[in-house]
């Protein structure tokens, strides 16, 4: 398993990114003792107040990617896995959503297509890809010979923000342990 403080620099990786900007690490790659410690704040009568370094929110963000992070482990195929996302309470769009959007296809297909989120008609329908985005992906496929049958389609997210609004960070970055897992079991790994 990856070490924590490397899982983004292995997402990069498996997404493609071979290139970097700057001389410092993102700040992610820090521990997460450096990253949790209290911080001196001089605030206006000079007085020095411990302040948490990150909100409860923030912490909740935190604690929410750990628990999909350890789940994802148990996970020994694609059903097991859809079967944890569906029980999985750390992520707010669960509770706005109608359904949970796994990823559909061949389990063992070379191409797998990766959308932000679910639509309406996917929520509805519990599939990815079945709207207008979908139809012309169809379309897309079987103008170089594949048929959606022959893909693995998924999205970052398995639930909907209200509003087709885009997903903030903290909600993806709780899901992606889902989406890398999907990623592994369908590759087998």
């Amino acid at each position: 398993m990856i070490d924590e403080k490397y899982e983004i620099l292995d997402w990069y990786n498996w997404a493609g990114v071979d290139e970097c900007c700057g001389d410092e690490p993102w700040g992610g790659i820090k521990t997460e003792e450096t990253r949790l410690q209290p911080v001196k704040l001089d605030i206006s009568q000079n007085k020095n107040v411990l302040r948490p370094a990150t909100t409860d929110l923030a912490q909740i963000s935190v604690d929410a990617k750990k628990s999909a992070r350890e789940l994802c482990k148990q996970a020994n195929n694609l059903k097991e896995l859809y079967e944890i996302v569906e029980k999985f309470d750390g992520c707010a769009l669960k509770l706005t959503a109608m359904n949970t959007v796994f990823g559909d296809g061949a389990h063992n297909a070379r191409v797998m297509f990766i959308g932000e989120a679910p639509g309406a008609d996917e929520d509805r329908q519990g599939k990815p890809f079945v709207g207008r985005s979908g139809k012309l992906l169809d379309k897309m496929l079987e103008s170089i010979g594949l048929k959606r049958e022959d893909c693995f389609i998924t999205n970052i997210l398995p639930w909907r923000p209200p509003g087709n609004r885009t997903p903030l960070d903290s909600e993806i970055a709780v899901c992606l342990p889902f989406l890398y897992r999907q990623s592994r079991q369908r590759a087998g790994h």
